[in-house]
């Protein structure tokens, strides 16, 4: 019985450690690293020669777990039709000069972000639409030491005050 067991566990440990695709772990899920549904609201807390500035409280589900997401964001006033950064049905712009946030999880863990430059805020005047790329800047808890790259597709209606929807996603280098 006793040789049984060991050989259960030499079996298992061989699968964890000597056959790195033979747990769930890194490199096994074929999708990005973070896959989340986003929800919640933004409110104007500071309008400054044009620039606009957000708050943004969201809550992320999905994979690898729950996290409250806060941002700050600021962005530009209104530019005026730009097809060349927005879908031709949410054509008026203006830029985000600056997106930041911090997704805090069950456990404590912090994952750490920023938008890169040139990007847009969209709008067809009824509905905000953003779809934006950045690093992952910092990561504490089970993210120590982690970097990469994100994407954020949201949208909410148009207003000073709204709720906001999308799908965040996380690729960890």
């Amino acid at each position: 019985m006793k040789t049984g067991i060991f050989a259960v566990l030499a079996a298992l440990a061989l699968a964890v450690f000597a056959v790195p695709d033979a747990h769930a772990g890194r490199g096994h899920f074929r999708g990005p690293d973070v896959d989340q549904r986003v929800f919640g609201s933004s409110f104007v807390i500071g309008v400054d020669d044009g620039n606009t500035t957000a708050s943004v409280n969201l809550l992320a589900k999905g994979q690898p777990g729950t996290a409250q997401a806060n941002g700050l964001i600021v962005f530009g006033p209104p530019l005026g039709m730009d097809l060349t950064r927005c879908p031709e049905d949410f054509p008026f712009a203006s830029d985000l000069i600056s997106l930041d946030f911090v997704e805090t999880y069950k456990d404590g863990s912090l994952l750490i972000g920023a938008a890169d430059e040139f990007q847009a805020v969209c709008s067809n005047g009824v509905t905000n639409l953003a779809k934006v790329v950045g690093s992952i800047t910092r990561g504490t808890g089970r993210f120590e030491g982690v970097g990469g790259r994100w994407e954020l597709e949201a949208s909410s209606p148009a207003g000073p005050d709204a709720g906001t929807t999308g799908t965040f996603t996380v690729d960890f280098d």
